[in-house]
């Protein structure tokens, strides 16, 4: 038994670098459960499935926590695709190593955390949206947040490295705050705030070929231009209604890799005006791929990065949660 458990995660990591397609991460509620999927299967046949992580099975998680991670509400790659950041409605922002599913933090946001983002020093954002907050957590002390800052419906936030400003969209505005690091008074700083075209700003997320940002609000997809502060439609899916995430290909996908939605659709009610705010399918911007999987309530999907045991990042911080580990610098 000793040596199963010692060779588990180089197993698991060999059966993950084997998958070597291209994967989609999803967010999928009717089991509390992150799942890695093969973007090129049927989902509904086993071998679909490359990996999950239930807070159930993670022997860190202290059991009178692991309801914090029901209903999960999103799922980063951060670190090249080697760690997960997720939040879930249930309270709790988790990051997680996918080579042996280790938990190398958590902690409990509150407020029905939206989204989360690992910071270039290690530190990690939250933001809530029952909980109208934008927290600051430090690796070392998952007690309570260092900073708290109100922010409306907080529902989505995104790092710019290109010009050093976090990103956090909620309710009807775009807010950017400077981070001036963990011994800032205070670290988390807001510089402006812009009204959004639409209203109930929900999934923000960086571009993968341009330093813009793409959004969506209840009404529609946008672009935004941090140099120019402008909104723009978005030229494929402007129109889109209740999109919950988008995800562009990364520049490791194949040529032509398409964007992919999670486009809220109610099946319990035959009234529209019922609140919506899952799926059993994934789809694309062009309608030319979708995966369902019978039985499922998708949240959030996101392409995954592809991962090299042969990266190396530069040691920037030691944390731990029963145990330490060497993370990097750069979140993506």
């Amino acid at each position: 038994m000793r040596l199963a458990t010692l060779l588990l995660p180089t197993i698991l990591l060999a059966h993950l670098c084997a998958c070597s397609g291209p994967q989609v991460m999803v967010c999928e509620q009717s089991e509390h459960r992150l799942a890695l999927m093969s973007a090129d299967a049927d989902w509904n046949q086993p071998d679909a499935l490359i990996w999950q992580w239930q807070a159930t099975d993670s022997a860190a998680i202290e059991s009178a926590h692991r309801s914090w991670f029901n209903h999960p509400t999103d799922a980063k790659p951060v670190l090249g695709g080697d760690f997960v950041l997720t939040t879930a409605s249930g309270g709790g922002v988790a990051l997680i190593r996918l080579e042996d599913k280790a938990t190398v933090f958590y902690a409990y946001a509150g407020g029905n955390p939206h989204s989360a983002e690992l910071l270039p020093d290690g530190a990690i954002v939250t933001v809530s949206s029952s909980g109208n907050s934008l927290q600051l957590w430090r690796l070392d002390y998952r007690n309570s947040p260092i900073q708290k800052v109100e922010v409306a419906d907080a529902h989505g936030v995104c790092w710019d490295p290109a010009n050093e400003l976090l990103w956090v969209i909620g309710g009807e505005q775009l807010h950017s705050f400077r981070y001036v690091g963990l011994e800032g008074i205070p670290p988390l700083q807001w510089t402006a705030s812009h009204d959004l075209p639409g209203k109930g700003g929900h999934d923000l997320q960086r571009r993968a070929l341009s330093d813009d940002l793409v959004l969506s609000t209840v009404d529609g997809v946008w672009l935004f231009h941090p140099q120019t502060l402008q909104f723009l439609p978005h030229p494929l899916i402007s129109n889109w209604t209740d999109v919950k995430s988008i995800s562009e290909a990364p520049l490791s996908a194949p040529a032509g890799s398409p964007t992919l939605l999670m486009q809220a659709k109610n099946f319990a009610s035959a009234d529209p005006s019922a609140d919506a705010w899952w799926s059993d399918q994934v789809l694309s911007a062009d309608h030319n791929w979708t995966r369902n999987w019978v039985g499922s309530k998708f949240y959030k999907a996101r392409w995954w990065y592809e991962r090299s045991s042969s990266k190396k990042f530069k040691p920037r911080l030691t944390i731990g949660v029963g145990f330490a580990g060497w993370l990097g610098v750069d979140p993506d």
